[in-house]
């Protein structure tokens, strides 16, 4: 236990030892001396000002509730003071060998002995108050001390009452900065020495290079591009590692601010969600890569362009400086076609994910037209909540309904409804980052035997 949680349990005692059920249970009694071993053990020491705001606070709370007279609570932890004592005493007699029950007998002697010098000031006080003023009101005392204004007692009473809930108000904020100030020490401890480790990594890297560029006086050129190429490429990522872990421990952050990412979660609570926040990006998919490329552009960059003189120095030295040999430019016509084959990889993928979304949005409608009460499908419940809101500027509209509206105005058929619900996905409900919702293979492939379902009962008078 931590000296804050042991003089948090001395407090909870003394609340426990004004009731007037503490002594009626052994086991009550029993337990709260196992408590006060552990309390006292280590050589904890409670202070004097603790008792002080606590007894204080009792007598306020005992003085504005009225559920008993302040006379009574302190005659109940008077007793109780007693009884726990003469139980303590009684154990530790029976374990004379064990040092926990000395301590704890030192240390309750000395917490009884600091409540009972705390009851007699607040006695002392309380006897002169009431002699003063069943004097009279002439301000005098009775007796050869000097005179006492009861009005000016009275005033600094309620100023006293006023200023304890400040006090411990205060006092609880103290013990939150001291929290603090030791959880920020222990943070800035670990990042001066990441820090330091930033240093000596990069320190170390420069003496590294400085001694291989020693050694290669009579290299060529193209392994010199080569070694500083790939010195640089370790050097810069291990102290951006570093920096990454500094940031993180500090809470803060080192990347770039998405300019896809919102904060708000209105209207966003069906996109994918990144970080703190959500994505709105078209079809987004939320991705390692996508994190790299949107937060960490930077490191991209450069990570991408040390990469590309690694790649090409070594084949600049395979073709032996030939620009126009075959080992240089088939490379560099492999990496462009890579290049333009991931593009087209991305394209694919993005329109198969707005094919995927356009469905969904599509099924969604045709069972809130045809099965309005049914349960909906768990792919289309996530869904619901963009359905019944309004769009597209109108409040009291919903999206069946501008649909069921268009459908009618322009005397549709069958075939031709179904064809237009593609136009009307397009047309209004794919805005508002409405793509951004993530619809997995497993739901689209549901949401086609739901389409071929419902598209087979959906009839143009399903409007009426």
């Amino acid at each position: 236990m931590t000296d804050k949680e042991k003089t948090g349990e001395l407090l909870s005692l003394i609340d426990a030892l004004c009731d007037v059920n503490f002594a009626k249970e052994q086991n009550n009694i029993d337990g709260w001396v196992s408590k006060l071993n552990k309390v006292y053990s280590n050589e904890y020491r409670h202070t004097y000002s603790d008792i002080f705001f606590k007894i204080q606070q009792i007598m306020s709370d005992t003085l504005s509730n009225n559920d008993a007279s302040d006379t009574e609570v302190l005659e109940v932890l008077g007793e109780n003071l007693n009884v726990l004592g003469n139980r303590i005493d009684e154990l530790a007699a029976q374990n004379s060998d064990d040092a926990n029950y000395k301590n704890t007998v030192s240390g309750y002697k000395k917490f009884s002995d600091h409540i009972r010098l705390e009851i007699g000031r607040y006695n002392f006080i309380k006897s002169r108050f009431t002699g003063t003023a069943a004097d009279g009101n002439s301000g005098k005392a009775t007796d050869k001390h000097s005179a006492i204004d009861t009005e000016r007692i009275l005033k600094l009473e309620r100023a006293v009452d006023a200023t304890r809930p400040i006090v411990a108000q205060a006092q609880k904020q103290l013990d939150s900065l001291d929290e603090k100030l030791e959880s920020n020490k222990i943070s800035s401890i670990t990042t001066l020495t990441i820090f330091s480790a930033v240093i000596l990594a990069f320190s170390g890297g420069i003496t590294f290079e400085s001694g291989i560029f020693e050694g290669m006086v009579a290299s060529t050129s193209y392994r010199l591009v080569f070694t500083i190429a790939l010195s640089g490429f370790i050097l810069f990522n291990t102290i951006f590692a570093l920096l990454y872990l500094v940031g993180k421990m500090a809470g803060k952050r080192i990347s770039t601010k998405c300019k896809y990412m919102v904060n708000a979660d209105d209207n966003y609570n069906q996109c994918q969600s990144c970080g703190d926040g959500y994505c709105t990006k078209e079809c987004a998919e939320v991705s390692i890569a996508c994190r790299i490329f949107h937060k960490y552009s930077y490191v991209l960059a450069i990570d991408a362009i040390l990469l590309y003189v690694l790649y090409t120095d070594f084949f600049l030295w395979y073709s032996k400086g030939v620009l126009l040999s075959p080992a240089f430019y088939l490379p560099q016509i492999f990496l462009i076609l890579i290049i333009i084959a991931s593009y087209c990889v991305h394209r694919v993928r993005k329109n198969r994910r707005l094919k995927r979304i356009k469905m969904h949005y599509k099924v969604a409608i045709l069972t809130d037209i045809l099965e309005p009460k049914a349960p909906m499908a768990s792919a289309l419940i996530r869904l619901g909540e963009i359905i019944s809101k309004s769009f597209y500027g109108s409040p009291s509209r919903s999206a069946k309904d501008s649909f069921l509206d268009t459908v009618k105005a322009r005397q549709l058929n069958k075939d031709d409804a179904l064809n237009y619900l593609d136009e009307f996905i397009d047309e209004y409900l794919i805005a508002d980052c409405r793509t951004s919702i993530s619809v997995s293979k497993r739901e689209h492939r549901i949401n086609c035997k739901k389409w071929k379902e419902l598209s087979g009962k959906f009839t143009v008078l399903s409007q009426k």
